[in-house]
């Protein structure tokens, strides 16, 4: 009529093996190579080949028009991704990388209303996460007034009255938080 199901010791068995077979340091070393091809993929296509004379420089097509800002937003990213599988000083080293990444997406394509809040988000975090407050505050402060109505505006808000908070600006501190309840 039906298989037999294990008793419930035998299946809590099974995964505590499966779990011990998982290498977290093979895990970290596989990201870790793929986030770098990803960074070679991107440099590449948003700096030889779409120079002068590149293989899509001429190309003005609407799928090219979309993939360059992803482009120029996903390199931030990569770079961010491999800040979290990092240690000490090489993730201090790649957060710098992934926040003059998004800072370069951000200058360049002001307007994209959907990646730019997200980016500006992560700056502005990452300078908190250095203990930058007086930059994170500025950074998040352009977010909310720029994207008021972005997810990441809204939470933009909450990190501003902190970082405020911890570099005792107060009153901006109060302003922020009065923000997030109108």
């Amino acid at each position: 009529e039906g298989e037999a199901k294990p008793a419930e010791g035998e299946v809590a068995e099974a995964a505590e093996e499966e779990k011990e077979k998982v290498d977290p340091e093979k895990l970290r070393s596989e990201a870790f190579k793929y986030y770098e091809l990803a960074l070679k993929n991107l440099d590449e296509l948003i700096g030889p080949w779409n120079s002068p004379g590149g293989k899509v420089a001429a190309d003005q097509s609407e799928q090219k028009k979309k993939a360059m800002p992803a482009a120029y937003s996903l390199v931030g990213w990569c770079y961010d991704g491999l800040a979290t599988i990092s240690p000490g000083q090489e993730k201090l080293n790649y957060l710098r990388k992934a926040q003059s990444a998004f800072g370069r997406f951000v200058n360049k394509y002001p307007k994209d209303g959907k990646r730019v809040p997200a980016a500006m988000s992560r700056i502005g975090t990452i300078y908190a996460e250095l203990n930058d407050h007086k930059m994170a505050a500025q950074t998040l402060d352009e977010l909310a007034q720029k994207f008021p109505d972005s997810k990441e505006g809204k939470k933009a808000l909450f990190l501003l009255a902190r970082s405020m908070y911890e570099v005792k600006n107060y009153s901006k501190a109060v302003e922020a938080a009065n923000t997030m309840f109108d």
